[in-house]
Formats: C-alpha cells, sequence, structure tokens
C-alpha cells in the first residue's frame, strides 16, 4: 500500500473517489479529510489519541 498526503482543492466527487488538484496536478483517491484532522499516514505512525478533555471550571 501507498500512502501520500497532499492538502489541496477538492475538485471532484465521485461515487468511485474524489480529485484534488496540488500545484497543477490532479491526484484521484478514494479518501480524503479535512486539513486539520490526522492524515491517514499520521495514524498509521502514530495512531488515535486517547485523552479525554478536561472539565471546565466555570
Amino acid at each position: 500500500m501507498r500512502i501520500s498526503v497532499r492538502t489541496g482543492k477538492l475538485m471532484l466527487i465521485n461515487a468511485d473517489g474524489f480529485s484534488v488538484i496540488y500545484r497543477g496536478k490532479v491526484y484521484h483517491s478514494d479518501a480524503v479529510s479535512c486539513p486539520d484532522e490526522p492524515s491517514a499516514l499520521t495514524l498509521s505512525i502514530v495512531g488515535m489519541c486517547e485523552c479525554e478533555k478536561e472539565a471546565s471550571h466555570a
């Protein structure tokens, strides 16, 4: 399996995947995510955070 991460503009959504343009080149993918979320590459190396949110002291 090959995983790469690109942050670009989502150009097309089809039933079989997505098209993203990055630096003038179009990339086709079967999965996309928000740039603020951990990428599939990060999750495969580090895993998912299991931290609990701190309670608000109001």
